[in-house]
């Protein structure tokens, strides 16, 4: 008798398989003048994109083909925001930009369209009293403006509110995604940032309290942020003669930021940060995307189809995601967006292998045989398919010559598993299957 999920497992494999030859991001669509800025997902197969001159599309498959939505206006759009995870039926999505407002309460199949004297940077939606039963909903939504206000609504955009916190443009406002004492959602309490400074308070009673962020880098420039979750988190880069990535990390209760900038790459130009829950990305310009799992103390770069600048990253789950940017860019994966598991030999030293572990499929044990050319210092690491490490397996200098190591997998469940070798400076990846 075949193992239990045996079937579910192949097919998962035959995909990979098919698939290991390219990177994990697959491109839609490029080539034209239009930059996009947001992206929301609706379910496993449907999104929305929005960018500039009024842009606007939707798509069913998985990105397949896309519908562009004429709503007959030019401005640019700038953020969205869906918060239908609070209430079932609350399918309300939140399109913000230049001097105009929209809302959808069907998922985008239909569009209110206001002019507002204001141009929306970021937008979040919440619920900010308890909902006590299901049929009670309190939909508010809060956004950033170009000129450093906080702008709040109760009735869809009808009438708005709005208090001046800032003398620059707002990167980020959200509600605090925590747990209030009774019901669901998300509460009143509100936090944002501005290239330098950074706000949290009560936007009901709109008691606020400011803080400065600091200068980490000649040239500071943050360009984005999260908040809505326990570690709020703002990226952008600065430096003198060579681009230093900045990234800053609070908690909720903290009155400073930890600059953690040393974790990522110098280089890196951060366009977008967002925390997902599951993971947290960064995508930036030259088509960038990296991940971390451990609230951004290690990374890992993701292999993308693309050297445009990409502006925003959304996930469904930890495996159906999307990534726009300049140029009508949009970036798609179905496997968590995970850096290309093949074995790629350019640029790599001679005799530098890394053999397809024995057995394979395995259940528990199977052993990993590689090769390194020279003495040097070599890692083997264990990942999960959402590029959450597992396991250290080698850590440590060794001759030239082959070497193999056993890997146990008891504890872990059924699934696709990822073994990355690393020595000096060159890196390879295979993946592994796990049949239980």
């Amino acid at each position: 008798m075949l193992p239990k999920h045996f079937n579910t497992m192949l097919t998962i494999l035959i995909i990979i398989m098919i698939t290991a030859a390219s990177a994990q991001w697959k491109k839609l669509i490029s080539g034209t003048d239009v930059n996009l800025n947001g992206v929301m997902i609706i379910d496993s197969s449907s999104a929305i994109v929005i960018g500039d001159k009024g842009t606007i599309l939707k798509t069913s498959d998985s990105g397949s083909s896309w519908q562009k939505i004429n709503l007959g206006f030019t401005n640019n759009l700038n953020a969205i925001s869906n918060k239908s995870l609070f209430i079932s039926f609350n399918n309300l999505t939140t399109i913000a930009g230049d001097s105009i407002f929209l809302f959808s309460s069907n998922f985008g199949n239909t569009w209110s369209i206001k002019k507002v004297p204001y141009n929306f940077t970021t937008v979040d939606q919440g619920f900010t009293s308890p909902l006590l039963t299901p049929f009670s909903p309190d939909s508010s939504i809060i956004l950033g403006t170009d000129d450093g206000r906080i702008v709040f609504s109760t009735d869809e955009g009808n009438t708005w509110q709005d208090t001046l916190i800032f003398n620059s443009k707002i990167i980020a406002v959200d509600f605090f995604f925590g747990t209030i004492p009774v019901g669901a959602g998300t509460g009143s309490r509100v936090s944002a940032a501005s290239n330098s400074n950074y706000v949290n308070g009560d936007i009901i009673e709109k008691n606020w309290t400011k803080y400065n962020i600091g200068v980490y880098e000649p040239w500071q420039n943050i360009t984005s942020g999260d908040l809505a979750y326990n570690y709020e988190f703002l990226a952008g880069d600065g430096g003198e003669l060579v681009s230093v990535p900045l990234l800053l990390r609070k908690t909720q209760n903290d009155s400073t930021w930890t600059n953690i900038s040393q974790n990522l790459q110098v280089g890196l130009f951060p366009n977008k940060i967002k925390n997902l829950g599951f993971a947290l990305f960064i995508c930036g310009m030259y088509g960038k995307i990296f991940k971390s799992t451990d609230n951004g103390n290690t990374w890992i770069s993701l292999t993308t189809p693309t050297k445009t600048a990409l502006n925003d990253i959304a996930f469904f789950n930890s495996e159906v995601g999307y990534a726009v940017g300049d140029s009508l860019t949009i970036l798609f994966t179905s496997n968590g967006g995970t850096t290309s598991v093949d074995e790629n030999s350019s640029g790599l030293p001679a005799d530098f292998i890394l053999y397809q572990n024995y057995p394979n499929p395995f259940n528990p044990d199977t052993k990993i045989k590689y090769n390194i050319p020279n003495e040097g210092k070599v890692e083997l690491l264990i990942y999960n398919n959402l590029g959450q490490r597992i396991a250290l397996l080698v850590d440590s200098y060794q001759s030239a010559g082959v070497h193999s190591v056993e890997f146990n997998s008891s504890g872990l469940v059924s699934g696709v598993y990822f073994y990355q070798l690393k020595f000096n400076n060159s890196t390879l990846i295979k993946k592994m299957l796990l049949l239980k």
